[in-house]
């Protein structure tokens, strides 16, 4: 009957409480899938092994402003050598502590049985597919230890419009006047914020060295997986070894991008981050990624403010109960004088009860339990 008074008389407390917490939870889930939807930023995660922690970076260049593949390979080198002072090595002989991958983007025409098509290239090179594990409508991705860097990829609207079909996985395509064997076809994004930013030009994958041969491209991405023990390690070391100025440059560190402290940081400084202050052109999926970012901060700011309606019902409940309490401080001094009463009585009963006399157990000797037996058997 008591319960039953209680939820009468607060019935639009608990409504509202609870309609809170419900909104609460499905915001936060709502977040975590949000944020947990890109697979391009989750290279970290999947390169991770034991309690070792990794970061996953991204490099944006403008344009005119990127690198070359040598410059590549120096910056490899400048990252090994702080890694080793850093006393940062593999478990294994032949394991890798970290990887990388760089691409360049150009236009260039591609014919096919169906006809030809201008498409958007990117000219990938180290371990590209490694981060960006696109899904396979059939074939295999290349890769740069191929001996022959003849093979492309194509998307999936190039597949269509050169052939009509996705499964082209082996077949070939010209570009200019040679001929490129088609290593297998990839999926379109089925993420609506990647596939808007992807955008409806049909687009190939081929190696960067390749691409170079048709046309001067420049690397404007750069990205790697790099242990990270302390946080902003690995950020700190790839800004050091990068050859591209700051005002030429964005460094993104994806790993963490999507806590509740970057997101938080975000809002904080949201007019800011609005503002194009490094003429950098980013990728489909670097453009997704700031999308998801910035949508993902919108709703964890709607939660954090839901919050407000429990911690204010915490404050309400509280003050109720206090008001509504049976001590009170200038109660304190009479509770007191009357447990002092209580334990001076008990006391005082304590010495006025009489002990009762413990009995005196007999004495029983050792030696006199022996000789009597000694006595005993020389009577026998």
């Amino acid at each position: 009957m008591a319960y039953n008074g209680f939820f009468r008389r607060h019935k639009w407390f608990i409504v509202i409480e609870s309609a809170a917490a419900v909104l609460i939870a499905a915001l936060l889930f709502w977040q975590s899938a949000l944020t947990g939807a890109l697979d391009s930023q989750k290279a970290a995660a999947r390169w991770r092994a034991g309690e070792t922690r990794f970061a996953q970076l991204g490099a944006y260049f403008a344009n005119g402003s990127g690198m070359n593949e040598a410059q590549v390979y120096t910056l490899r080198s400048a990252v090994d050598r702080a890694l080793e002072q850093a006393s940062v090595t593999a478990d294994a002989e032949d394991a890798r502590v970290w990887y990388d991958a760089y691409c360049g983007f150009a236009s260039l025409t591609v014919s096919g049985p169906r006809g030809s098509i201008a498409a958007a290239v990117t000219g990938a090179g180290g371990d590209f597919f490694r981060i960006h594990n696109l899904t396979l409508e059939s074939g295999y991705y290349f890769s740069a230890s191929d001996v022959t860097r003849d093979r492309v990829l194509l998307d999936a609207t190039a597949a269509w419009q050169l052939f009509g079909s996705f499964d082209v996985a082996g077949m070939e395509v010209k570009i200019g006047e040679r001929p490129m064997v088609v290593a297998g076809v990839v999926a379109l994004p089925e993420d609506a914020r990647e596939l808007a930013a992807y955008g409806e030009t049909p687009r190939i994958y081929m190696d960067y060295t390749t691409l170079n041969e048709y046309i001067e491209t420049e690397i404007t991405c750069y990205e790697a997986v790099m242990p990270d023990s302390v946080t902003g390690f690995a950020e700190s070391m790839l800004e050091k070894a990068l050859p591209v100025s700051e005002e030429n440059r964005a460094v993104v560190e994806c790993s963490s991008r999507y806590s509740f402290s970057s997101l938080f940081g975000l809002l904080r400084g949201f007019a800011e981050s609005r503002m194009i202050t490094v003429p950098v052109v980013y990728p489909w999926w670097e453009n997704a990624a700031r999308v998801t970012e910035m949508q993902a901060a919108l709703v964890q700011l709607l939660w954090l403010l839901l919050c407000i309606v429990p911690a204010v019902g915490a404050v309400i409940l509280a003050v109720r109960l206090w008001k509504g309490r049976k001590l009170h401080f200038a109660d304190i001094p009479d509770y007191y004088e009357h447990f002092r009463e209580r334990f001076d009585t008990w006391r005082q009963r304590k010495k006025e009860t009489p002990r009762p006399e413990k009995k005196k157990l007999p004495h029983f000797s050792l030696k006199r339990k022996k000789k009597e037996k000694e006595h005993e058997k020389d009577s026998v």
